[in-house]
């Protein structure tokens, strides 16, 4: 059951960035933006390839496990283990079920909608945002994953959202379920 403000805040954000990203998927206007946003932050594109590279889905689960370890399977530990992997079972459900090419500018076997970063890396930290600095210090980073993503134009902004809200729900979901038991 949800207990507190905060969490009936966060499922609402992620529920409206989720349908934010359904409507700009089929609006299909996120080209331009992916293509302008890529030429414009060219000199960044070492930088983001590094963010991306530390968010990558096997990085996030290496760090569950080691928060999970930590927390001996209990509290954030297992909330972050746990979120992830629901994260990335959705993830990888979704990217089935819409089969979503990349953008042109990059090159990839597989589907972009939704980012798999964003679900996994949102999952791995939500469980920790406890204090102002921990929401600014990982806020930070998920927005910097989220830029950086579209910014290689590897996703649209609609892939960015949707993995957002599957990380951010995925979280909510085992937060709730582990106070169940």
């Amino acid at each position: 059951m949800i207990t507190s403000k905060a969490e009936i805040v966060e499922l609402v954000i992620s529920v409206l960035l989720l349908s934010l990203s359904a409507i700009l998927l089929n609006l299909n206007v996120e080209s331009d933006l992916v293509n302008t946003m890529y030429f414009k932050t060219i000199s960044f594109h070492p930088l983001f390839s590094v963010i991306s590279l530390l968010s990558e889905f096997y990085i996030c689960i290496v760090l569950s496990i080691v928060f999970f370890v930590y927390y001996r399977g209990r509290g954030k530990g297992g909330a972050s283990l746990l979120g992830l992997i629901l994260a990335l079972a959705i993830t990888y459900l979704a990217k089935e079920a819409i089969s979503r090419p990349r953008p042109e500018l990059f090159y990839s076997s597989h589907d972009s909608f939704p980012s798999g970063h964003l679900s996994g890396i949102t999952s791995t930290f939500r469980p920790f945002i406890n204090s102002r600095l921990k929401a600014l210090l990982f806020t930070s980073l998920i927005v910097l994953v989220g830029v950086s993503r579209i910014g290689l134009g590897a996703h649209y902004p609609s892939d960015v959202l949707a993995g957002l809200s599957i990380g951010l729900l995925s979280s909510l979901s085992v937060r709730i379920l582990m106070r169940l038991k």
